[in-house]
């Protein structure tokens, strides 16, 4: 798969997910005022995140770029076990 599409397709996937929290958030009121405030201040940095983003992904190739999401991924999923484990951890 190419890099981009990958991308692309991750972003779609992480926004729709996110879109999908919206209503159940709602109804358990956890949207105040304030919350949306910093929701919106911080949506502002979107197009700065997005563009170096893009610059990053342009320089790496596509080797690199999956070696990378794979070492991300396997941390990440690392990450997950551990902290699923820590109950039964003394």
């Amino acid at each position: 798969l190419d890099r981009r599409l990958y991308v692309g397709t991750t972003a779609l996937l992480f926004a729709a997910v996110n879109f999908s929290k919206w209503l159940p958030y709602s109804l358990l009121g956890l949207f105040s005022p304030a919350t949306l405030a910093e929701g919106a201040l911080l949506a502002l940095a979107a197009p700065v995140g997005y563009w170096i983003g893009l610059r990053c992904l342009n320089r790496v190739d596509e080797v690199l770029f999956y070696r990378i999401i794979n070492l991300a991924l396997l941390l990440t999923g690392l990450k997950l076990v551990v902290d699923g484990l820590k109950p039964f951890l003394p």
